[in-house]
């Protein structure tokens, strides 16, 4: 389709705002090649009403990441799950980055100071998906595997679960690894329900004492609020992203100018 009947499309959708006309532009504009089909995918992945009406609901790109059983997660949690599989892989670092961030509010408040620090490692695996040369990829790998181990062999809390939702952010930026992104999501989703349940260490006690497990339909209901939250979020951010140009600062419906 030409420049003509592109621009034609555009001024028709403007003209009338609907989502038929604007779902008729988005086709034309994938086969002019002038908008990303992952693009269009990630924005119906993220409600956006004309994508939809072009892609059909997205299909899983992936298996649900779930290491337990079913009923360990509620209807939220599973719902975020369920998103982040259907986000194109080529995104899927941009869904578990969203995710991963919601958590981090949870280390600052219950470890402090304390080393290693996520925020650390996690800037750097922005700065390494900014300039992915094959030396930075290499370290990042080797600090997001460190941090790791000491997450695992740290007593089970909210703390530790926050280091290895960074650490499998991290890893899926050095390996080019969506499901490590998609992994990182599910730690996120345990670590947000642990902090639901416990209270902060109060001042004196020892922060290594382990506390006792929680029951798993009490884990359950306590990220269910934290998910639908961080859904709603997720996909706000990565619609924007979606209808960006990808030289452009993100702003609201800039679908690429016919």
């Amino acid at each position: 389709m030409g420049d003509v009947a592109v621009r034609a499309l555009e001024r028709r959708w403007r003209e009338t705002g609907a989502a038929a006309d604007e779902a008729a532009l988005l086709r034309a504009l994938v086969r002019a090649g002038r908008l990303d089909p992952d693009r269009l995918t990630l924005a119906a992945c993220c409600g956006h009403e004309a994508a939809l009406l072009v892609t059909g609901v997205p299909q899983p790109h992936a298996p649900i990441v779930c290491h337990c059983d079913d009923d360990a997660t509620g209807p939220a949690a599973r719902a975020l799950l369920e998103w982040v599989a259907t986000v194109p892989d080529a995104f899927a670092r941009d869904a578990a980055l969203e995710v991963v961030r919601a958590v981090l509010p949870i280390w600052t408040r219950r470890e402090g100071g304390h080393d290693p620090d996520p925020r650390s490692l996690l800037t750097e695996a922005l700065a390494v998906r900014q300039a992915p040369t094959a030396a930075a990829r290499a370290a990042l790998a080797e600090r997001a595997l460190h941090v790791s181990e000491i997450a695992t062999l740290d007593v089970p809390d909210p703390g530790s679960g926050v280091l290895r939702a960074v650490a499998g952010y991290a890893r899926s930026v050095a390996e080019d690894d969506p499901r490590e992104a998609r992994r990182a999501v599910w730690h996120a989703i345990l670590t947000a329900g642990e902090d639901r349940l416990m209270t902060p260490f109060p001042p004196g006690i020892d922060r290594y004492h382990a506390p006792e497990a929680p029951e798993p339909e009490a884990s359950v209901s306590a990220a269910e609020s934290w998910a639908a939250e961080t859904l709603g979020q997720a996909k706000a951010a990565l619609l924007a992203l979606a209808l960006s140009d990808p030289c452009r600062p993100p702003g609201p419906r800039s679908w690429p100018e016919a």
